[in-house]
């Protein structure tokens, strides 16, 4: 199987997310994979779409009881084209000048194929009468991208229970991703009162209020009895692979007309942390500080939680980071660096609720992930499939 035309195959599938339309992609990815002797099938997502859709595949192991399977995972969805200045059609997967170019090419359509590509020529070895000891799972999700709705469904599934670890195929340039950081997202509301833009001080100005709980938020100061809570909660020391914890506003709404006090206004949060730090805390230094200024500027606070991702880590020397890392370093002729995501992926659903060791290896490179003119390089590409298929064979025997 050519890897750059199974790449190329997905990419000509759209499916961005939103809406997430996967269906027709996870239809076409279960056929091929039964085509190629893997027994395949197209699950549903709990609480998405009906145009939302798992594929879950396995290649069957000659002593399945014996040893535990091995779990490839990777999603489906991208996110949308956006208005940027693509030079090249999104969804016609083009090569040129030693890359694949597409949307999704990097993130993380190509290291989807070269699961599916390690996973046919690990079929064609049980064909010819060398099969794996253990089973080989493949696990490609729906709406990463935004809700992680298919990682939830696999966890929830029992289909993934008692895996011997995790491989997320996230872009990493082929090294060994051993951590990834946790995110918190959570939409401050201030309600105030409305009056003439004249007379100010009758009205209770909301987007005044916003502007300087988030001045206070991007800045908390240790002496500040009420932001000093969340300055704790986010003070950690810097992580060697996944830098320092952030918060950032990434959206903000308020105003009624441009001679209007404004009664109302929001902005959304974007915390991300490392292993160990309490999302409870950061949640409610977050509220001390807006629930202040509030109070002081006579406004109503409300507080939305959009929605969290824990933060994880895998110890340097576990089995499964050494595996990895011996494929690796077998296929490309040299040790890989060990690295650590500054965003989340399907892991954050599925480890926790599961119990399993995780790795994130990908021929992708994060640079390109949600970029115009995305594009994976060719030979890593072809070099994941191998360290895909030697990573079973050390695990699954």
């Amino acid at each position: 199987m050519d890897i750059l035309d199974l790449t190329a195959a997905l990419i000509r599938h759209p499916t961005p997310n939103p809406p997430g339309e996967e269906r027709p992609l996870a239809e076409f990815l279960a056929q091929t994979l039964t085509r190629l002797g893997l027994e395949a099938e197209v699950l549903p997502v709990l609480g998405g779409t009906a145009g939302q859709a798992n594929v879950f595949a396995r290649l069957p192991g000659a002593r399945p009881e014996a040893v535990r399977p091995l779990v490839f995972c990777g999603h489906m969805d991208t996110v949308p084209p956006g208005d940027g200045a693509w030079t090249r059609p999104p969804y016609e997967a083009a090569v040129e000048d030693g890359r694949l170019y597409g949307l999704g090419a990097s993130d993380m359509k190509g290291a989807v194929a070269a699961m599916v590509a390690a996973a046919a020529g690990l079929a064609a070895e049980r064909a010819a009468g060398r099969p794996l000891r253990g089973d080989l799972l493949l696990a490609l999700t729906s709406n990463e991208e935004t809700r992680s709705l298919g990682a939830q469904s696999f966890a929830a599934s029992g289909k993934l229970d008692g895996a011997a670890g995790l491989v997320i195929g996230e872009p990493t340039e082929n090294r060994v991703g051993i951590s990834e950081k946790g995110g918190l997202w959570l939409e401050i509301v201030l309600n105030g009162r409305t009056s003439h833009g004249s007379l100010p001080h009758l009205g209770a100005n909301a987007v005044a209020g916003l502007a300087e709980a988030l001045h206070r938020l991007d800045l908390p100061d240790a002496a500040d009895a009420t932001a000093g809570p969340l300055r704790l909660a986010m003070d950690a020391p810097d992580d060697p692979l996944l830098g320092r914890p952030t918060l950032t506003a990434t959206r903000i709404a308020g105003g009624v007309a441009n001679n209007v006090v404004p009664d109302r206004a929001a902005a959304i949060l974007d915390v991300r942390t490392l292993p160990g730090q309490s999302h409870a805390a950061i949640r409610a230094g977050i509220a001390s500080v807006v629930t202040e200024v509030a109070g002081r500027r006579d406004l109503r606070p409300e507080f939305v939680d959009h929605g969290e991702r824990l933060a994880l880590a895998m110890p340097d020397d576990h089995p499964l980071v050494l595996a990895c890392a011996a494929a690796v370093a077998a296929t490309l002729g040299r040790r890989p660096d060990l690295c650590g995501l500054t965003g989340a992926t399907d892991a954050t659903e599925i480890v926790p609720a599961l119990g399993l060791p995780f790795v994130i290896c990908g021929p992708g490179a994060m640079a390109q992930a949600h970029q115009p003119d995305e594009f994976v390089a060719v030979e890593p590409l072809r070099a994941a499939v191998t360290i895909y298929e030697r990573l079973a064979r050390a695990l699954l025997g």
